[in-house]
């Protein structure tokens, strides 16, 4: 397999490639050819936990827009999604760890700072009396894509109706920063609110009143919502070994960076009691501290391979303390700092 290097500067997960390859071949293409077109590598639809280049990601959206004769893929995409959300699972699992719109949206925003470098989000509160924001804050230069900030908006409406369990209550109006589309007939479909075209920003305008909705606040429905999020991983992998220690592994990996991942909050998605969780791993030889310093130790290492993240950045997202205690347990694995891994893993 050919090696690509990520382009210096701006990433975003892997995880955002999920269902693309579907929608690819249903117009009869093969997602993998494009993405070594621009210069991905294809695996990365094995691997979604990997970083891969966000300028190249925006290409592969335009030219499969482009190749395919799918000018609303962006919006078809996001359409594809619901309710299944395997690509933001996260953010929306974040929404039943906490109880209101205020809460989560606070959340949303520092869980976004690990998924990517290239954007962020900020929620600016009464731009109209009653009107907030949720704006999208790009840190890249050139020109945005439209797939990627039509299928960006429509993940966040599409998501936020969900966490908020308002499935029939729409934005007050949305802006994007591209023209006006020819065939507007997809975005009306999906938005059922008054839409803006060649603004400053792309934003979605929300009623304040949304920071006071009650979002999940228990634990209960995130159980069906991991499942799927694992299942999309399995659908992924070329041998699945059925095992709990497995499954384990998946559902960690699935809610890593939301800062539950400790062994209360996976039984609990897993609907197993700790204690029985603990038994079952026993049961295999092994127990939940092994499995979770594996999960950690292989995201670590793919992450530090990469030529962007901060070792802060890494060692947050996987739930450390801090630099040093991450750095600690990397020279454990390895024998290596963080950045002597990264440098021993830079191509000539």
């Amino acid at each position: 397999m050919q090696q690509f290097k990520l382009e210096k500067g701006h990433y975003i997960r892997a995880l955002c490639l999920i269902g693309l390859e579907d929608i690819v071949a249903e117009a009869g293409g093969e997602l993998s050819a494009v993405m070594a077109a621009v210069g991905l590598d294809p695996s990365a639809l094995r691997n979604v936990d990997r970083l891969i280049s966000f300028r190249a990601f925006i290409a592969l959206m335009e030219k499969c827009a482009t190749e395919f004769d799918l000018p609303d893929l962006g919006l078809m995409w996001s359409n594809r999604m619901a309710p299944t959300y395997p690509n933001t699972g996260p953010i929306l699992a974040l929404a039943h760890f906490n109880r209101t719109g205020r809460e989560w949206l606070s959340e949303v925003q520092a869980y976004w700072a690990y998924h990517t470098n290239a954007f962020s989000f900020e929620v600016i509160e009464e731009v109209e009396p009653g009107i907030s924001a949720f704006r999208e804050k790009h840190y890249f230069l050139g020109s945005k894509s439209r797939q990627y900030s039509e299928n960006m908006i429509a993940n966040i409406v599409a998501i936020a109706k969900a966490g908020l369990n308002r499935p029939f209550e729409f934005a007050e109006k949305i802006r994007f920063s591209h023209g006006r589309p020819k065939d507007m007939s997809l975005h009306q479909e999906i938005f059922q609110c008054p839409l803006e075209f060649g603004c400053e920003h792309d934003e979605v305008l929300f009623s304040t009143k949304m920071f006071d909705y009650k979002t999940g606040g228990l634990l209960s429905p995130l159980r069906p919502l991991v499942r799927r999020y694992v299942q999309s991983r399995i659908d992924r992998m070329e041998f699945y070994d059925v095992g709990i220690a497995t499954n384990v592994a998946l559902t960690l990996s699935s809610l890593i960076g939301t800062g539950r991942t400790d062994l209360a909050s996976i039984a609990n998605a897993m609907e197993v009691s700790p204690k029985k969780l603990q038994r079952l791993l026993a049961e295999e030889g092994t127990n939940f501290s092994i499995i979770a310093e594996g999960v950690r130790e292989k995201l670590a290492q793919e992450m530090m391979a990469e030529s962007s993240p901060q070792v802060a950045q890494v060692a947050n997202f996987l739930g450390y303390s801090g630099s040093a205690a991450f750095t600690l347990a990397f020279r454990k694995w390895t024998g290596l700092s963080p950045l002597q891994w990264r440098k021993s893993k830079r191509r000539p």
